[in-house]
């Protein structure tokens, strides 16, 4: 619930990205258009901050069309936070995130978020909101794919310094099931949003072949409780967005990806997403290229 006395959240959407030369083997491509496109549909900030230390070139199509609408901030390359050294670019990027965050406030957004229809006016006057990944039988954490926040935030200024324990060596830790540790000791600090609102379907592969199989795939039934074979309807189901989850479908269906077959194929995503394209491609994709969005190697993480 909205909280007058809590500071405003300014409509700035923040990403981080390129803290690799080879941007951790996905240069900028379709997915990441898509993601930028639907941010200016959808939430129609006043500046969206693209945080970077390797920019792609302008010879990259989907970056050339991407790029009018952002505000470009180079930013220095981190190697440790507190005292204790980052390695990863994840880890990286889990760090600068909140620092952006902490700065600038506004959303935070991995560069495979999808956003499906507007925020409402409460949310910028709620402080720090989040969302839960996972089934509520099978509860991962809070996702930082998706944080929204004023400057100086309570909530992420405490999870940051957390950061002064941070271990390299346990993954998802401070990313995902801190913030979660967090919410439930300090409910009051952060508004929570349900599984189905950012990160359903989840990374399981029956949920994203629902999404993004033009053959559907296996989930539950809301209605009947049962497992059915579906397409997912993002439209229908009421969710806000959806993190695309690029490490795991990137292989299997974001690789090669075209703005043809978002058009053409019908899938639960290509559904949700098609607006997108039709201003630069056309109702058919065919004014956009068909292979610009790789010259990648196989799976590794997208910020």
């Amino acid at each position: 619930m909205a909280d007058i006395f809590k500071p405003a959240t300014p409509r700035v959407v923040h990403y981080v990205f390129g803290l690799e030369a080879d941007f951790g083997g996905k240069n900028f491509g379709l997915m990441h258009y898509l993601s930028v496109e639907s941010v200016v549909v959808n939430l129609q900030p006043t500046q969206i901050m693209w945080h970077y230390v390797y920019l792609p070139t302008d010879e990259n199509f989907w970056w050339r069309n991407a790029k009018k609408f952002l505000t470009l901030n180079k930013i220095d390359q981190i190697t440790r936070v507190f005292d204790k050294e980052i390695i990863h670019h994840a880890h990286k990027a889990d760090v600068l995130r909140l620092q952006v965050v902490l700065r600038h406030g506004g959303i935070y957004l991995d560069s495979d978020m999808i956003i499906f229809r507007p925020f409402p006016p409460s949310f910028y006057s709620s402080g720090a909101i989040m969302a839960q990944e996972g089934a509520p039988d099978h509860f991962v954490g809070l996702c930082n794919a998706f944080i929204m926040a004023p400057p100086n935030d309570t909530f992420v200024t405490t999870w940051y310094n957390q950061y002064r324990t941070f271990n390299h060596s346990i993954w998802n830790y401070h990313s995902v099931q801190l913030p979660a540790h967090l919410w439930t000791a300090h409910p009051d600090t952060v508004r929570v949003l349900d599984h189905r609102k950012m990160f359903w379907p989840t990374w399981a592969p029956n949920h994203l072949d629902a999404a993004l199989s033009p053959k559907g795939g296996l989930m539950v039934n809301d209605v009947t409780g049962k497992k059915e074979w579906m397409k997912w309807d993002f439209m229908g189901s009421g969710q806000l967005g959806w993190h695309i989850w690029g490490q795991a479908s990137w292989k299997k269906f974001l690789k090669n990806m075209t703005a043809h077959e978002v058009m053409v194929s019908d899938t639960g995503f290509n559904r949700a997403v098609r607006r997108f394209l039709v201003p630069l491609c056309g109702e058919d994709g065919m004014k956009c290229p068909a292979a610009e969005n790789v010259n990648v190697t196989d799976p590794a993480w997208v910020w």
